[in-house]
Parts: C-alpha cells; structure tokens; sequence
C-alpha cells in the first residue's frame, strides 16, 4: 500500500512536469508562430545539472572525488606519462 501511494505521487509530479513543459512549448508557438527549441535545451541543461549535481554529492559523502576504478587509471597513467598517448 506504501509503495502505491510514493508510485502514485511520483507519477503525478512526473505528469505535472510534463503538462508545464508542454504548456510552455504551446505559449511560445501560439505567440511567435516559431517553434522554440530552448525548452528542450533548458530541459536538458537542467537534466546534466542535476546529473551532476546528484553524482558529486555521492562521492563527497564517500569521502572521495573519484571512484577507486577511475583513482587506479589515473595512477597507471601518472607512472606513464612520459610515453604518447598513441603509443598506450
């Protein structure tokens, strides 16, 4: 019953964002007469922000920037930095 309900408010608000973003593509259109294509490049400016955001928090609460696999890769090549990338 729990989980209906979070699946129930999170479907709502994903609808309600929708209807917005939709709402606003409308206006601009019915006022110009020009498709605008920055909702969609707003959209996803917001999308990578919060990407980012989300993915920066996560490794502060670890206590780390990186990931051991990425810590390891950088190490590797730090050691081999005197030979080209072309030749690696």
């Amino acid at each position: 019953m729990q989980s209906s309900i979070a699946y129930l408010l999170i479907g709502l608000g994903a609808g309600a964002f929708y209807a917005m973003l939709a709402a606003g593509v409308v206006v601009a259109f019915k006022g110009s007469g020009v498709i605008n294509f920055a909702h969609g490049a707003m959209a996803m400016f917001v999308a990578f922000q919060f990407h980012y955001l989300r993915t920066k928090s996560r490794s502060s609460c670890r206590g780390s920037t990186s990931s051991p696999a990425r810590s390891s890769r950088a190490t590797s090549r730090s050691r081999s930095s005197s030979t080209p990338l072309a030749a690696r």
